[in-house]
């Protein structure tokens, strides 16, 4: 299956996602923001990119800022749960760095492993 990067400051959320995702057959990496995850990118053999927004240091935005430097076709997955993400505003930035969607906290895994599924 394909290799997933999951970056998110909530050790909770890396265990859900890990598990859900590894459930399905997904080799899952994690990283607790966003430089830790642009790291782990720039070494490579990321498939997709599971990215939280508001987290300490660099933060999830950000981080995809300079990661499309680098890797404009990786696959994106945006995961929040302090962000404004039904606004309209919210949902062009996340487009503009190349989100195929964005999901609220609590996931509906559901819909999240379908996207996944779609986008790999």
């Amino acid at each position: 299956m394909a290799r997933i990067l999951v970056v998110d400051d909530d050790p909770t959320m890396r265990a859900l996602l890990r598990k859900r995702l590894e459930a399905v057959g997904h080799e899952v990496a994690e990283a607790v923001d966003g430089a830790q995850g642009v790291a782990a990118i720039r070494r490579g053999g990321v498939d997709l990119l599971v990215m939280d927004v508001l987290m300490p240091g660099k933060g999830g935005i950000e981080a995809l800022m300079e990661v499309r430097e680098d890797h404009p076709d990786l696959k994106v997955l945006i995961v929040t749960g302090h962000s404004p993400t039904e606004s309209e505003a919210f949902q062009n930035v996340a487009r503009q760095f190349g989100a195929a969607k964005v999901f609220t906290k609590p996931l509906d895994f559901d819909q999240f492993l379908a996207a996944v599924d779609k986008l790999l």
